[in-house]
């Protein structure tokens, strides 16, 4: 009896206030023929409204915790980081901005140094213009026009001391003599002399550390403290790199530049701080930082004794680095790992053995970067101050709100804020069974889009492309005649069996993932079919790799000795070629330093036995977000422009490359979650207007019809490209793209 009375009055699925109140209160009955109140101001009921309160509080606790345990739920940082730890993948914490800078001495130049400076120049003009002339015979006019130009140079300086110079051309005493008298008799050989010892000594002076600029600020943190300051002195600061050396700990060593020799540095975004501790400080191998917001990755230890000056190295991983080089007395190395708690406080870990090698009567020296994360960003030329003692400097830099790869390393890179739950998640997959081995075609992918500046990609081979082309046969192989000519967006004369097979082959042919790009161009043309579908034309031990650079970047801006970016991919422009397609194909630049990046970071895995391709190309479908928004109240025209933006800004935070799945489509459900939930004055919001559908694809050609379910296969990607200058433009094919519904907007429609 009692088995049963308890199965009926209690409800396992009852997790909320009122199911759980109501089930107590219907449970009364069977409990107790005597207790019939059930006025609010009952005791008993008074204590089942607060068992019913309490019950609500465990479910929901019990419910979020279960939710803390998996990564893609996972919400409180503490968790994701342990739970990330797992799969080796450390969550970031604050991150300063980089950027290349280029510092140019411009000292004030005595007179002698003036004529010296501007000798090099007219030697360098004249080199320039007479280089490929033959020694002794410069030819008609050109013997003219040299002398010319070495008359203009000395009577330019004609009577500023005496009719004769003496340039020393040497640390000696030598000089050479010239007599200005003597100038319209002088040989093409004697004037390129002189000029030549004109550079030489300015060369000369340019190497006199007396009239270099040390740069080098030193302080007790035997760092470059030199810092460089933005629009006239403001909140961000940057740090010049490189750091003095820490391995031969040489704080005698200074950073000049020499007059007129632009320079270049990394700059770290951020101030330097430093703190001495001693053994008595660190508990359980664990030192906490007086600063939480420090830069996780320019971060250096120092210990010193009475007779010992070393370095602690930093590492990602104590539990697995091994240092395969011992010390004389057979130690290993003494490194430090950073780490955060559980409440967000920032330390340091030594490896255990730290007592065996060091002892514990030195003291340890910490330098580190305070850091303003992403807030550290800035644009190309925004520094323009150097805190030096004396002398004009030139100051240049490029851009660091994206990766800027040269060659094989990053020399720009954006500032970052502590990782989030959903962001370790997200990058997080990039790393599952991809710590030191690439196995699956997956690791290839993981691999590549954990570099710097790829946001996205995938790898194929031979036997995943032959695997994607069959499950894109076994689904064309089940569309009848009406449903092909919805898809390609023709009439088929007549509805036949040979002509069923006959447009299945031609489907499967433009969906076809192919080994070069050029191969997706087979399309229809003039009426006129190509039905043939080739074999699976990807090579055995074969690889190729999809990738795409941060928001499909095409080139990176110019440092400060080149005029021209550098481009590293770009889109295949399709209009010369005799077969128009209503996508872009987007590829690496050939030769690109993003592509010899990716080849360097490759051959770094040992185990590879293949090189990957990085040129074939990812289909692109353009697409825009067209509808009307409903709101839950009236605005003004200017909040209404305001939600607008918003729509607009949400979508291409959600839509951006790295959130997407190349060879998936985006749905209208996903579309629509992103916009109601945007803002929270947004009822609803009805897609499509006329005939333009809510996922409006921009056409390529606007004289032939193309339907994208044709040509969206494994290898494609859509790309939002919708602006909030084009909505709300005057004129344009995009204007009022997006918008309200005036009947919400009090006064003026926008």
């Amino acid at each position: 009896m009692v088995r049963y009375v308890s199965n009926k009055i209690i409800r396992y699925t009852s997790k909320d206030y009122e199911s759980i109140k109501d089930d107590l209160v219907d449970s009364i009955d069977a409990l107790s023929a005597t207790w019939t109140s059930r006025e609010d101001g009952d005791a008993g009921m008074v204590l089942v409204k607060l068992m019913s309160a309490l019950g609500d509080m465990l479910s929901y606790n019990l419910d979020k915790q279960a939710l803390e345990y998996y990564a893609p739920t996972v919400t409180q940082r503490k968790n994701a980081s342990k739970l990330f730890d797992l799969v080796s993948y450390k969550m970031r914490w604050y991150r300063s901005a980089t950027t290349q800078v280029t510092l140019t001495y411009q000292a004030v130049l005595s007179e002698e140094m003036d004529i010296y400076h501007s000798a090099e120049t007219l030697v360098n003009n004249l080199i320039k213009k007479y280089s490929k002339i033959p020694e002794n015979n410069p030819g008609d006019g050109t013997w003219q026009e040299c002398q010319a130009l070495v008359n203009r140079y000395i009577q330019h300086y004609e009577g500023v001391t005496s009719p004769t110079y003496y340039i020393p051309y040497d640390n000696e005493t030598s000089s050479h003599e010239w007599d200005v008298d003597d100038a319209t008799s002088i040989t093409w050989d004697e004037a390129v002399s002189f000029l030549q010892l004109c550079v030489n000594a300015f060369d000369y002076w340019k190497t006199d550390s007396s009239n270099s600029l040390d740069i080098s600020e030193t302080s007790s943190s035997n760092l470059i403290t030199s810092y460089l300051y933005g629009n006239g002195g403001s909140a961000i600061s940057y740090i010049l790199d490189p750091i003095v050396n820490v391995n031969t700990l040489d704080t005698s060593k200074h950073i000049r530049l020499q007059p007129y020799v632009p320079t270049k540095f990394k700059a770290i975004e951020g101030s330097i701080k430093s703190v001495q501790f001693t053994a008595d400080s660190i508990n359980d191998n664990c030192y906490y930082l007086p600063l939480p917001d420090v830069d996780d990755e320019h971060m250096y230890v120092l210990w010193e004794s009475h007779e010992t000056l070393r370095e602690i190295k930093k590492v990602d991983n104590l539990l697995t680095y091994i240092d395969p080089q011992a010390d004389e007395n057979g130690n290993p190395e003494v490194c430090f790992e950073f780490k955060v708690d559980d409440f967000d406080y920032p330390y340091i870990e030594l490896s255990n053995y730290w007592k065996q090698v060091l002892g514990t009567d030195g003291t340890f020296t910490l330098h580190t970067v305070q850091s303003s994360g992403s807030n550290g960003n800035i644009t190309k030329d925004y520094l323009t101050s150097i805190s030096v003692p004396s002398g004009y400097v030139a100051v240049s830099n490029m851009d660091n709100n994206e990766f800027v790869v040269d060659s094989e390393k990053t020399i720009c890179s954006p500032g970052f804020n502590p990782q989030s739950a959903r962001d370790a998640y997200i990058d997080s997959l990039n790393y599952i069974m991809t710590y030191n081995t690439l196995v699956t075609i997956y690791d290839f992918a993981r691999f590549t889009r954990r570099q710097d500046m790829i946001s996205n990609a995938i790898a194929v081979d031979c036997q995943y492309a032959s695997d994607l082309n069959k499950a894109i046969d076994k689904e064309c192989d089940t569309y009848t005649i009406e449903q092909l000519e919805d898809i390609l967006g023709v009439t088929i004369p007549e509805k036949t069996d040979e002509n069923l097979f006959r447009y299945r082959k031609y489907l499967k042919n433009i969906r076809h993932v192919n080994y070069k790009y050029e191969y997706s161009k087979r399309t229809k043309q003039d009426n006129e079919y190509n039905y043939d579908v080739p074999d699976n034309d990807f090579v055995v031990y074969t690889l190729n790799i999809y990738p795409i650079v941060n928001d499909f970047q095409t080139e990176i801006p110019a440092s400060g000795d080149e005029d021209q970016p550098k481009i590293i991919a770009e889109f295949v422009n399709f209009e010369t070629q005799p077969i128009n397609v209503p996508y872009k194909i987007y590829k690496l630049y050939n030769p690109s330093v993003v592509a010899d990046s990716l080849s360097a970071a490759y051959k770094s895995c040992r185990i590879l036995n293949i090189e990957p391709s990085f040129q074939t190309g990812v289909r692109v479908f353009d697409w825009r977000c067209c509808g009307c928004i409903h709101l839950t109240k009236s605005v003004n025209a200017s909040e209404a422009a305001s939600i607008v933006a918003a729509v607009v800004t949400a979508l291409k935070v959600a839509f951006a490359p790295q959130n997407l799945t190349i060879g998936k489509k985006i749905s209208y459900m996903e579309v629509l979650d992103v916009i109601t939930n945007c803002d929270n004055r947004i009822r609803y919001f009805d897609g499509g207007i006329g005939k333009k559908s809510m996922i409006y694809f921009t056409p390529s050609n606007e004289d032939k019809y193309f339907n994208t379910e044709a040509y969206f296969n494994p290898e494609s990607i859509m790309r939002y490209v919708q602006t909030v200058d084009e909505i709300t433009s005057d004129d344009g094919d995009y204007k009022n793209m997006i918008y309200v519904d005036p009947s919400y907007i009090q006064g003026d429609s926008v």
